[in-house]
């Protein structure tokens, strides 16, 4: 009796364990997924930002390192003073810490960006369970952590990962505030809601709209602006954002000038709203965002006005930044945890009629979603598979040997000398616009090109001018007409040096 009693109380306790558990594997497997391929080169995805935050990583790490050669300090930095500062280097600043105990090594980031997206994952968790059951919460996570965009995007080295972390984070804070109403727990959510937008500025477009409406929801109209705590958690949210930008304001107004103001024309398009859904479609699905919303549509009061603001900063950040919604896949990662969010109701459902059922449908579910993660594992396999960047690297080193260093370069290529720079040790002072960044200035109203006067003013101040985009090259005729002046004094495979010294 006693052994049956003993039993009992055993397979309850699995029972009531058993969401834990399985969280804790998925997890586990989330993060493994994320460290295939783990010693490739920062060029598998979206390399031109990887570059740049590479380039400042090391920048840092040479100023941090103990004995460090001071030539190569000096040019590290150097280096990268010509990168365009739009947010705070925490990200590069940590890896440089890394590449103390480590050395230089970019991959180390992938693991960094895995755990910081697993983490998130259980800030989800922890959401999740507070308005729907255990075993929905786990299931929506086979989304977050298996869609092929949050995998390369969580490779990658760039902050938004590590942004998404926080912003989940601060989502948490603030339900455990409103919770119990305590200034420490406002204080702490306001804090992180600004470290957050430190990270990444775009961040606010989550964060405000978010922490408005479940606000709003929970004190009301009118009373929600008596409350002392919330005027609180508005100013440390926005406090660091604002010093800031104060300190950076020129740069701060030169991206919104071009990315959002100059592009203003494209709201009135509609084929900006058709790339903006085919680029929504490519890297996720329609189908997933339409049961997204209809999850919206069917969740609780409170949840509901949770869901609503982050979908409506969704929107309002394609609004600002048409162009780069309808263009960059990683515009949109913060997608797969709105949507992971927003499908929470209708896994409750299912997970409630499953409840119901034998349990032949429970394992023919959790089946699906193992498969469902298995297809996005083996998506992002494929591409992995496709192409070894090790010998692109080493090409880089090979092309730096054979550019001259006594000099500034003047640079033509497609991602702003970045490769050249990191790989090669050579440092591009000023940029020549490709094709498409002529074509981008135009439509942002800057007017046709004028090349001689656009030469005459890159050139101050340069030494070498470097084409390592020959399609660029032999598809700007005036730009050829002008450097044949110059004398060619390297002629490699696939790049050209011309000396534009007086």
């Amino acid at each position: 009796m006693t052994s049956q009693c003993y039993n009992r109380r055993m397979k309850e306790k699995i029972r009531l364990n058993l969401p834990t558990i399985v969280l804790i594997i998925v997890l586990l497997l989330g993060f493994a997924v994320r460290l295939y391929d783990l010693t490739e080169e920062p060029l598998d995805w979206n390399f031109i930002r990887q570059m740049r935050d590479t380039i400042i990583a090391r920048s840092i790490y040479y100023q941090l390192l103990p004995n460090a050669d001071p030539m190569m300090a000096e040019k590290a930095q150097s280096i990268a003073s010509h990168m365009e500062v739009l947010e705070l280097p925490v990200l590069e600043g940590l890896m440089a810490f890394l590449y103390l105990v480590f050395g230089e090594t970019t991959w180390i980031v992938r693991i960094v960006n895995a755990i910081c997206w697993v983490l998130g994952g259980y800030f989800i968790y922890q959401i999740s369970k507070r308005h729907f059951s255990l075993w929905a919460a786990v299931g929506t996570l086979f989304f977050y952590l298996f869609v092929p965009l949050g995998v390369m995007a969580s490779r990658s080295f760039q902050p938004d990962a590590w942004m998404v972390m926080w912003v989940l984070l601060s989502y948490l804070l603030l339900y455990r505030a409103l919770e119990q109403e305590t200034w420490q727990r406002f204080i702490l959510a306001g804090i992180v809601a600004g470290w957050s937008i430190l990270i990444k500025p775009t961040a606010a477009f989550y964060i405000g709209p978010v922490y408005l409406a479940v606000v709003f929801v929970h004190y009301g109209w009118k009373t929600f602006w008596k409350q002392g705590k919330v005027w609180a958690l508005a100013g440390i949210t926005l406090a660091p954002f604002v010093i800031y930008s104060l300190f950076n304001s020129q740069a701060s107004a030169d991206h919104f000038s071009l990315w959002s103001v100059g592009m203003r024309d494209m709201l009135l398009s509609p084929s900006f709203y058709i790339d903006w859904m085919l680029n929504v479609k490519r890297l996720m699905g329609l189908m997933v965002v339409a049961l997204a919303i209809a999850g919206v549509i069917i969740a609780p009061r409170k949840f509901k006005a949770f869901l609503i603001g982050g979908w409506v900063g969704y929107v309002i950040y394609g609004l600002f930044y048409p162009y780069l919604y309808a263009t960059h896949d990683y515009y949109h990662l913060f997608l797969i945890p709105l949507v992971t969010l927003s499908l929470l109701p209708v896994f409750d459902l299912i997970c409630g009629a499953l409840a119901e059922n034998h349990a032949f449908w429970h394992v023919a579910f959790a089946g699906l979603l193992l498969v469902g993660a298995g297809i996005g594992f083996m998506d992002v396999k494929k591409d992995l598979d496709e192409r070894d960047y090790r010998p692109e690297a080493a090409a880089w080193v090979a092309i730096g040997e054979q550019i001259p260093d006594d000099g500034c370069l003047l640079t033509l290529s497609t991602d702003y000398g970045y490769r050249l720079a990191y790989y090669g040790w050579r440092e591009t002072c000023e940029t020549w616009p490709s094709q498409l960044d002529f074509a981008l200035y135009e439509q942002a109203g800057k007017g046709a090109p004028d090349y001689e006067a656009r030469f005459a003013e890159s050139r101050q101040g340069m030494d070498y001018f470097v084409v390592l985009s020959m399609s660029d090259y032999n598809a700007q005729t005036p730009l050829q007409e002008i450097l044949s002046d110059y004398p060619l004094i390297v002629e490699g495979d696939g790049f050209l040096v011309f000396d534009i010294r007086d």
